[in-house]
């Protein structure tokens, strides 16, 4: 894996010398878009991710020292409103309880009047 990640390296370095041409890289995290544009920048960002593995998003959108580093603004204020209304796994099963409850009545309504209906009718022959 370290010899399959030198040589990758190694090829993008030689392709930046050859063609004279720094690495551009998008970054998403969140809502935002880490740009890297230098060697310096890419290696930073190589050296925060191998540390902080797969906390580096969180890092980036939160962490003021990172945002600094790479040049980010101030981090976005945090409002989800899908999760301050969340509702806890037990409100999530009561009410999917009684979403159940209710639409096994109202079938057992409907059958009782098709059936209703059914033997009411008078046969045609």
């Amino acid at each position: 894996k370290d010899r399959k990640e030198q040589r990758s390296s190694f090829r993008d370095i030689l392709r930046g010398v050859e063609e004279g041409e720094p690495p551009s890289e998008k970054i998403k995290f969140g809502q935002e878009i880490l740009y890297i544009d230098s060697w310096y920048k890419k290696l930073q960002y190589d050296w925060f991710c191998k540390v902080l593995g797969s906390g580096m998003n969180l890092h980036l959108s939160s962490n003021y020292m990172l945002r600094e580093i790479f040049e980010l603004p101030p981090p976005l204020p945090a409002f989800d409103p899908a999760s301050s209304s969340k509702m806890s796994k037990s409100e999530r099963n009561a009410a999917n309880q009684l979403a159940f409850k209710l639409r096994t009545q109202s079938r057992g309504k409907n059958r009782d009047k098709r059936s209703a209906i059914e033997n009411s009718a008078p046969e045609m022959s």
